[in-house]
């Protein structure tokens, strides 16, 4: 029954981005037209129907007319990085067959000049900011098939490893990073979130790790960080939240975060994983499960804080979160957890008007909007399902670092 509600929601989800997907403003991935395309190319794979990935091609024509027509926003959630991702990702896994060498490179001195930009800012945003930037370079190291781009790459990217390590803050056996928190006020603090903060760093560090090139720089960061994260996790007994979202110079904290992607344990905890695999630390792996056995605990919205179903912070990125830790370590409770979460998004398309739907709730204006995109709306739900859905082991995580 299950399995039938999610394939009749999925065609729902097709259908809206058929018929909306050319009001989409943006082209990233996370916020933008090219991110719907992840999901009808993973859809046309799961049925095995060409007519989704032919929709998924006409939306790639759009995005690169319009940046050939002077779209040149550079970041990675909404703009050309984030673009120039999916396309990198989809010739790695076989859904196009493009010479991205040959299509790709000319941005690369635009978004190299930008990445440097942000990064004398400090502005380090894996979103809006230089790690975004560096994590699609990271990509085209991993998948170029030329020797001299490469190297170019690699350049690129070591060029931010120096940077981090400069503008670090290390004490004892930790490493931490200031970063704004508030661009009105000018705030700063330490961000511990994976979607603006050190968890994204520290997922960075991990992928760099995967490589030798980079693995002797980068393990010291790693290492720190981590370090750093666990030192900040809640020892209370039954605490809320294992973590705060962000920690003031002052040593003030957040009073609580949410279960989510963006924020909170999910993502922390995510983080950490992979950075004791890539350490080979079986101490810190038993401590990162049982945050994950806590989150999982968390399941109504006094506890969860989850109110929409969208990936960035409501059920289905739950659901995603969940369902990927369950294929890392097979511990049936994290399936049940996912499925929970995947029933509990199902209940929420109640809007007659809303795509397939659904609605995302925007919180500062207290409204409710429907939304196509894969971080907030229905690309991203209905890539959530297709991971339930399917036997195989989907990379499409990858853009949000959780795989």
């Amino acid at each position: 029954m299950l399995k039938n509600d999610l394939y009749a929601k999925l065609q729902e989800i097709y259908q809206a981005i058929a018929e909306k997907y050319q009001h989409e403003t943006d082209t990233g991935v996370l916020v933008g037209s090219s991110g719907l395309t992840l999901f009808l190319f993973y859809y046309s794979r799961l049925v095995q129907d060409d007519q989704y990935s032919d929709v998924a091609s006409d939306i790639l024509m759009e995005c690169l007319e319009k940046m050939n027509n002077g779209y040149n926003y550079p970041t990675y959630c909404t703009g050309i990085s984030g673009m120039a991702w999916v396309i990198d990702h989809l010739e790695q896994e076989g859904f196009i067959d493009n010479d991205n060498d040959d299509l790709l490179s000319p941005m690369d001195t635009y978004l190299h000049s930008e990445m440097m930009r942000n990064m004398q800012l400090k502005n380090y945003d894996f979103l809006h900011g230089a790690i975004g930037i560096a994590y699609y370079f990271l990509n085209r190291y991993r998948n170029t098939k030329s020797d001299a781009l490469k190297q170019q790459y690699s350049n690129y990217v070591v060029e931010v490893i120096d940077l981090l390590d400069s503008y670090s803050i290390k004490e004892k056996e930790t490493i931490k990073w200031l970063t704004i928190l508030n661009y009105e006020t000018n705030e700063k603090a330490y961000n511990l979130s994976l979607s603006h903060g050190m968890a994204s760093f520290l997922k960075f560090f991990c992928k760099l790790h995967k490589f030798e090139a980079f693995r002797s720089k980068v393990e010291p960061l790693l290492r720190g960080n981590a370090n750093y994260l666990l030192e900040q996790k809640n020892r209370e007994d039954n605490p809320y939240s294992m973590f705060p979202n962000w920690v003031s110079d002052e040593g003030e904290v957040s009073k609580y975060s949410r279960l989510s992607w963006c924020y909170g344990d999910l993502g922390i905890a995510l983080a950490l994983w992979e950075a004791a695999g890539r350490l080979e630390d079986e101490t810190m792996k038993k401590e990162v499960l049982t945050i994950f056995e806590h989150a999982a605990k968390r399941t109504s919205y006094e506890d969860s804080r989850i109110m929409d179903p969208g990936i960035c912070h409501g059920s289905f990125g739950a659901a995603k979160i969940f369902n990927r830790i369950y294929r890392e370590t097979g511990d049936e409770q994290f399936l049940e957890t996912s499925r929970f979460w995947i029933e509990d998004g199902l209940k929420m398309a109640i809007h007659e008007d809303g795509y397939a739907g659904f609605k995302k709730w925007k919180a500062k204006e207290e409204i409710w909007q429907s939304d196509l995109t894969l971080l907030e709306g229905v690309a991203g739900i209905g890539l959530s399902m297709i991971d339930f859905l399917s036997d195989q082991d989907n990379t499409w995580d990858e853009c949000l670092m959780l795989n």
